[in-house]
């Protein structure tokens, strides 16, 4: 699937969001590749690589394919909470990374260094409070949203 590199959209909303940065939503090509620095670029994998389930969202049950070598990859989204943005992503764009070469945006990577990643805790509705109607299934999902990026503002990421 591809979406532009710094759009807001947002495939984990299905919609634009202001606040949302997409990135390594690669397709069938890499938009932009060559690091400046093999150790920054080492950095990042190794963020990356240890993430696990708890810090990516929106987990389903098949896997992606990748577009360019069709190995299978990543079956969530990591989403990063930094300086009052969220930098969208696919779970397996640490493999574009390896092995396409792809290099993201100083600003994703400045993210991926030092963001907040969510969790399924930071967007989960409560539904155990009763019958939900739409209206308030959205009042919580952007309240949960709001706190996730407060938590990714500079100085505020513990």
């Amino acid at each position: 699937m591809y979406i532009k590199d710094g759009s807001n959209d947002d495939y984990s909303f299905g919609r634009q969001e202001e606040s949302t940065y997409s990135w390594g939503w690669l397709g069938n090509h890499v938009e932009s590749s060559g690091w400046n620095s093999e150790d920054l670029k080492k950095q990042v994998i190794e963020k990356l690589s240890d993430l696990g389930y708890e810090k990516t969202i929106y987990h389903t049950r098949g896997i992606h394919i990748c577009e360019m070598c069709g190995n299978g990859m990543g079956n969530s989204v990591i989403k990063i909470s930094y300086n009052g943005k969220f930098y969208t992503a696919p779970s397996d764009v640490v493999h574009y990374i390896k092995e396409h070469d792809y290099c993201p945006d100083d600003i994703v990577i400045e993210a991926v260094l030092n963001g907040y990643y969510l969790n399924d805790d930071d967007i989960e509705v409560d539904w155990t409070s009763g019958k939900l109607g739409e209206e308030e299934v959205e009042r919580q999902f952007k309240s949960k949203l709001e706190k996730a990026l407060m938590r990714g503002m500079r100085g505020l990421i513990k």
